[in-house]
């Protein structure tokens, strides 16, 4: 075998084949290791864009899916408490018939108008009720329900309030409440409905990305295992190569001595 001392192009393409099939090698045992095909820029220049946009997309949606519950989980709020408010509505229509009666004692009539107070000042903290942090009722509620800029004005009603006293035993008056507060109801129990299926479309909309995602940055472990084992191969040959040169090189600076 030849050996010269100007330069040894053998051993110069046996470092760089170690380098290459080395790196080759570790890339393998990133995505073998993560399950992830793209690492790095470098592993795909233009695959980790459309990556990067598929997990943008599949989180943004999962954020508008929670989003979606939040609010059907108001509605439902506001649907349950309206349905305290017509209960207490019920017995108050009930109090004030038996109020207006001739029958009624004027002791059991005190019994009657105690009843009615205390319900009433339960109404007006009905009212007062809150969901977390914010009032319950009486706005326009924004919500944010989509991957893009669209967002979506719900409204649970204006809620419930007191009986003024001076119609506090008017049967009437207490009816009008009572449809308001029925209307309200189910106004805020079709919201809560919508938005719960709603949620369920997002949910399956983000499930579809992450799948995508999944899809597109997957490794597969079959042939990065082929291309570990090949590029491994293939670097322990070119050190063998390497090694065996610097011995000849050793043994030539031993004859000239």
């Amino acid at each position: 075998m030849m050996v010269s001392s100007n330069g040894d192009y053998a051993a110069i393409n046996a470092s760089k084949f170690i380098r290459r099939h080395g790196n080759n090698a570790a890339t393998s045992v990133a995505r073998l290791s993560s399950g992830i095909r793209i690492n790095s820029g470098a592993d795909d220049p233009a695959g980790i864009v459309t990556a990067g946009h598929l997990k943008g997309n599949a989180s943004a949606a999962d954020a508008a899916a929670q989003n979606a519950q939040n609010a059907a989980a108001w509605g439902k709020a506001a649907d349950s408490a309206y349905g305290s408010a017509l209960d207490i509505l019920y017995r108050l229509k009930e109090i004030a018939v038996q109020h207006q009666d001739a029958t009624v004692a004027s002791a059991n009539r005190a019994g009657l108008e105690a009843e009615a107070t205390a319900l009433n000042d339960r109404l007006g903290k009905i009212q007062n009720q809150k969901f977390g942090t914010q009032s319950m009722f009486g706005s326009n509620l924004t919500f944010y329900l989509s991957t893009g800029s669209a967002t979506t004005t719900i409204n649970f009603g204006a809620g419930v309030s007191s009986v003024a006293g001076s119609k506090l035993y008017k049967a009437s008056e207490i009816e009008t409440q009572i449809t308001a507060v029925a209307k309200a109801q189910g106004t805020a129990g079709g919201s809560a409905n919508a938005l719960g299926y709603f949620a369920d479309g997002l949910a399956a909309e983000s499930a579809a990305m992450w799948s995508a995602y999944d899809d597109y940055t997957q490794a597969n472990t079959a042939s990065e295992m082929t291309k570990f084992v090949r590029n491994s191969v293939y670097e322990q040959s070119a050190q063998l190569i390497l090694s065996q040169y610097n011995q000849n090189a050793y043994s030539v600076l031993n004859l000239l001595r």
